[in-house]
Order: structure tokens, then C-alpha cells, then sequence
């Protein structure tokens, strides 16, 4: 059984006391009450672990996801490497809540889709594209940001060890231009390693990033 590590007072009586893992914690606390009372109790979250699935990257999760994903809104990593070697269609409004240390491994030629995901994570890599899979989301409310850290990218403190990004950076910001439509990424204060042009349509780029 996968422990979650943090509490507090969400002001509902069924949800005080309830355990959240620590990456969801700060932004539940942050929104509107409407809002915090979505993420609901998280004993009734989908826990990839809780139903089986292999949080050491050995395994593929397909079954485990496809078996379970439509008993709740939101899936839950717990901290591991998840292995995903078949294509896999997300739910519509789907929420993904990664703990720390949690990512989803996607194998050469294997898509993990959807429409309208909605994630949860701290600034730290949750896609492992480097086998060579994609994610391919199409999300409508542009309001809902995906952090480019979830794919790899690094905000440096200086240019020069962003420079040492070159090449990389730009490869993956523009494979997630192409295989994504109206998603909005977000950079962090800090310089990425770019040495070409982007271009994109129905998407947006925001931040203070600053590019070397």
C-alpha cells in the first residue's frame, strides 16, 4: 500500500485530515474551494501501485491503466518508474497526479494521448521521451499549463550551462510543438539550451525563460 506523506485542513469535514502526496498538497491549498473539493478523498484515486501496476520501469502499464482508469478521475503515481510499451488513449478530463520521483517511461513508437489532461507535479521530468515515444495531448483550456521540466528540459542559472543543453533542448520543445495541439508550455526563470527556431500553430509558449 502506497502511504501518502502530508495532511491538512481542506474545511470539508469528510476531507479534513486527509493524506495528499506533498506535490499536490501546495496547490490544492491555492485554489478555490470549489476547486479543492474536485480532488476529492485520495483513498479514491486510481493508485497505479495499489492495483498492481510495476513502479520500477520493468513492466509495461497498459493493463493496469486500461483496467482501472475509468473507476476515477484522477491516477495516481507513486513515486517509480512507470513502463509503458503500448499505445494508450487517456479519458477526456483526465487528472494525472505525479508524486515525486514519479515517471511514466514511454517505449520507441508507443503514444500516450488524450484530450484535456490536467497534471499535477513539481517541476521535475514525468515524460521519459528518450526511448523515442511521444505524448500526444490536445487540451482546450489554455489556462491548463504543462511545464516543459516534465519533458526533460532544465532551467540553468547561466548561459553556459545551458549551452551544454544545445541541441537537445530544441529537439524535444519542437517534437512537443508538432505532436501537440493548443497546449500551452510554460518556462521557468532561467536559460534553455536552443540553436534553432521553433515554430508552432494553436499553441502557446509563456515564461521568463531566456534562451542560449
Amino acid at each position: 500500500m502506497a502511504e501518502f506523506t502530508s495532511n491538512f485542513n481542506l474545511g470539508y469535514p469528510e476531507l479534513d485530515d486527509v493524506a495528499y502526496p506533498e506535490t499536490i498538497e501546495n496547490t490544492i491549498k491555492s485554489l478555490d474551494t470549489k476547486l479543492k473539493y474536485t480532488y476529492g478523498n485520495p483513498k479514491d484515486w486510481v493508485n497505479l501501485v495499489d492495483k498492481g501496476a510495476d513502479n520500477t520501469g520493468n513492466t509495461d502499464i497498459y493493463t493496469v491503466l486500461n483496467t482501472n482508469q475509468s473507476l476515477s478521475g484522477i491516477i495516481y503515481f507513486p513515486t517509480g518508474t512507470y513502463y509503458l510499451n503500448t499505445n494508450f488513449a487517456l479519458d477526456t478530463d483526465k487528472v494525472l497526479v505525479f508524486d515525486k520521483n514519479a515517471k511514466i517511461k514511454i517505449n520507441n513508437g508507443v503514444t500516450l494521448s488524450g484530450t484535456n489532461i490536467i497534471i499535477k507535479s513539481d517541476l521535475e521530468q514525468i515524460f521519459d521521451l528518450s526511448l523515442g515515444g511521444k505524448v500526444v495531448f490536445t487540451n482546450f483550456n489554455l489556462d491548463d499549463v504543462y511545464n516543459v521540466e516534465w519533458f526533460g528540459l532544465v532551467a540553468c542559472s547561466t548561459e553556459t550551462l545551458a549551452r551544454t543543453n544545445i541541441g537537445t533542448d530544441s529537439v524535444i520543445l519542437q517534437n512537443l510543438l508538432d505532436n501537440n495541439t493548443r497546449i500551452t508550455l510554460k518556462f521557468q526563470n532561467g536559460f534553455y539550451g536552443l540553436d534553432a527556431a521553433l515554430s508552432w500553430t494553436n499553441s502557446n509558449i509563456i515564461g521568463n525563460g531566456k534562451t542560449a
